[in-house]
């Protein structure tokens, strides 16, 4: 079994544009700021544990 996360930061959707927003870490397009969200860190912990717990 595996386990994929799409994408690592917000991107452009070609249908729906900057609308929709999943990436593990979030952009302010205003600011260019970054912030980590917590599925982040979610993603994070099955990396290390190379299992998904709930």
């Amino acid at each position: 079994k595996s386990f994929i996360y799409w994408s690592l930061l917000d991107n452009y959707e070609w249908a729906l544009g900057f609308e929709k927003k999943f990436g593990l870490v979030e952009i302010n397009y205003d600011t260019l700021e970054r912030t980590i969200r917590p599925s982040a860190y979610v993603y994070k912990q099955i990396c290390e544990t190379n299992a998904v717990v709930e």
